[in-house]
């Protein structure tokens, strides 16, 4: 099915992780979401902040545009090692592997 979830973005401000303050490590525009664009995104809850979901290891952001699959991270696409997908392809795999079949 298809959620909706409540995006808070840390745009060179501070920030709470595990308890402790922190500074936002980007001000880079390509890590905030596009609006009205569509994301695979790999989410964890936050630890420190009950009910709010923060990014996986990297990549954990993909744009799905285009109908590829694009890594989105701030890191890109690991130099190479996540390069666009058809966006079916990509969804497919995700989705076999949630279910356990790799």
């Amino acid at each position: 099915g298809v959620y909706s979830i409540t995006v808070v973005q840390f745009y060179g401000l501070d920030y709470i992780d595990n308890g402790q303050l922190k500074q936002a490590r980007d001000e880079n525009q390509k890590l905030l979401l596009g609006k009205n664009n569509r994301y695979l995104l790999f989410l964890k809850k936050n630890e420190s902040l009950t009910g709010y979901w923060i990014g996986t290891a990297h990549p954990y952001k993909f744009l799905l545009a285009d109908g590829k699959a694009k890594a989105e991270s701030p890191v890109g696409d690991l130099n190479g090692a996540f390069p666009d997908k058809p966006q079916n392809d990509f969804i497919a795999q995700v989705e076999s592997l949630i279910a356990g079949n790799p």
